[in-house]
């Protein structure tokens, strides 16, 4: 979803999510192991059983329309033209058929 906002950081945006994903594990693995300490590993064993039913909760997000006939790497390559040929930023492009270009 990021990466359709960010077309032309692609890269960028996977970097950010693996970041976030390896540091959130790491700090929730020092956590979990606390409460273990406290409560017992067959507590958090069973905690954890339900912490997948969190995902459930992607159902909300929003839905993503792909326009037809929209393409936006396509579209940041031919304002990236733009820019060079001296052009101001186009606002609207819509993807168009090979042939159709010159």
């Amino acid at each position: 979803y990021a990466m359709e906002l960010m077309p032309g950081r692609i890269g960028l945006i996977g970097g950010l999510f693996y970041g976030l994903s390896f540091g959130l594990g790491g700090l929730a693995a020092a956590i979990l192991g606390e409460v273990a300490d406290w409560i017992g590993i067959e507590a958090v064993y069973r905690i954890c059983a339900f912490l997948p039913a969190i995902g459930l909760l992607a159902w909300f997000l929003p839905k993503v329309e792909h326009r037809r006939g929209y393409n936006p790497l396509l579209r940041q390559r031919e304002q990236d033209r733009a820019i060079q040929a001296g052009r101001p930023r186009l606002r609207h492009i819509a993807c168009r058929k090979a042939s159709d270009r010159k």
